[in-house]
């Protein structure tokens, strides 16, 4: 027996397991989570019921941008795949989208989050943005953490990130570099966008384009 062929495969199929459980985590690239996992839907990833449940496939596809393709339905949530804006090198950005219906990640967009008292001090005890760290017109940024680490491969230190638009409902935190959530919508259908801070503008600006009121 090829055992090292049967590892490989073991190995594969753990990690396609785990991504689907960390699909809303938010986990950051040191593995710490962002949102607490615990809060992600739960995925059967023995794979004893179909990825879309055609009883809630009509329902979600209502609740969702039209060019968001649906991906899996659970009872109170919803995964898609959206396509951003092709990267310079012309290869597409597909990241991931959701809908939640069960009020999950509400106390993240408490007022006290990015109220106006706290995104002052953040400013004043963070400083600015800094220069290496993207920023789209549209929203505001501000950091709120001193240095996560340093990333050797970016030459960035990774910092805690907030990007948002109060007037467009739109709200949005994580690490950078690392992985950010967007939110907006309501609290009865929330919709999410999560993304890689490499892909930030082009994520930021889908938003602008398919989101802001026109």
């Amino acid at each position: 027996m090829d055992w090292s062929s049967s590892f490989a495969k073991q190995a594969c199929a753990l990690a396609l397991k785990l991504l689907l459980l960390t699909a809303l985590s938010g986990c950051s690239e040191d593995g710490k989570a962002v949102i607490d996992p615990r809060e992600s839907p739960k995925v059967d990833v023995q794979g004893s019921h179909p990825a879309i449940d055609p009883k809630l496939a009509d329902k979600f596809r209502d609740l969702a941008p039209a060019d968001w393709a649906l991906r899996e339905t659970h009872e109170a949530a919803a995964l898609y795949d959206v396509r951003l804006a092709s990267s310079s090198g012309g290869k597409p950005i597909v990241v991931r989208g959701a809908v939640l219906l069960d009020g999950r990640f509400e106390r993240y967009l408490s007022p006290m989050t990015f109220s106006p008292s706290v995104i002052a001090r953040e400013r004043e005890e963070f400083g600015a943005v800094p220069e290496e760290y993207p920023k789209v017109d549209g929203f505001q940024a501000v950091v709120d953490s001193n240095s996560l680490g340093f990333d050797a491969n970016r030459g960035i230190h990774r910092r805690s990130i907030k990007y948002f638009n109060r007037d467009q409902g739109v709200f949005c935190r994580g690490t950078s570099p690392g992985f950010l959530k967007c939110l907006w919508g309501n609290p009865q259908a929330r919709l999410v966008l999560d993304f890689h801070s490499d892909h930030a503008v082009a994520a930021l600006e889908y938003l602008k384009q398919n989101v802001f009121a026109e």
